[in-house]
């Protein structure tokens, strides 16, 4: 005998967390393990032909160890220490293809 169940219930579990549900009378608890998330970093400059200006590529990518899949960069926050390397070109920082309008300090 086999059968597949499909629970009716909506709940979000957090990582690390349980949740106890009882089916046919007998509990079982649901658990979801930690996903194990691994960050990648690869930077390059170049000159911009004809002028004094460096162009600077950074690629950030983060995978989740269960599938794996891309995994969110929200909320995490990237620093470089560009100090004694020039001035900075305002409107010049780019998240993919959008302007970020930046201060650098």
């Amino acid at each position: 005998f086999s059968a597949t169940l499909k629970l009716a219930e909506d709940f979000n579990l957090g990582e690390n967390e349980t949740k106890s549900i009882t089916i046919f009378g007998k509990e079982y608890t649901l658990y979801n393990p930690p996903v194990d998330i691994k960050y990648s970093i690869a930077k390059e400059g170049a000159t911009v032909d004809g002028s004094d200006t460096i162009k600077w590529t950074v690629e950030i990518n983060a995978t989740a160890d269960d599938k794996p899949t891309n995994a969110s960069l929200k909320g995490l926050q990237f620093y470089d220490n560009l100090t004694g390397v020039g001035e900075y070109e305002k409107n010049s920082f780019k998240v993919g293809k959008t302007v970020e309008d930046l201060t650098p300090t």
